[in-house]
């Protein structure tokens, strides 16, 4: 059996450019950067990023602020689900 088997962390955070960036661990491996990134949501500076595992571990929100000129601001929704493979987000 493996020794890192469902030990998988992850941090979510926004760079000092104040885009949402994320950090993934799995077992004893190194961090890496996460595609959510690719987004590039802009988040307000100052306020809290919550990150939320559904019961079933087959999706990860991250709820954030959004900021930033020119595009839609308040509360935002960042998601990953394995049947779409990718990061999308959308306003909550």
């Amino acid at each position: 059996m493996d020794a890192n088997c469902g030990t998988q962390s992850r941090l979510y955070y926004a760079d000092a450019n104040g885009i949402l960036q994320g950090l993934e661990k799995e077992g004893d491996s190194e961090w890496v950067l996460s595609s959510v990134g690719d987004l590039n949501a802009s988040v307000h500076p100052g306020t809290s990023i919550t990150a939320l595992l559904s019961p079933w571990a087959d999706s990860i929100k991250v709820f954030y602020f959004k900021t930033g000129a020119n595009q839609a601001q308040g509360p935002f929704v960042a998601w990953w689900t394995p049947s779409a493979g990718k990061w999308q987000t959308g306003s909550i």
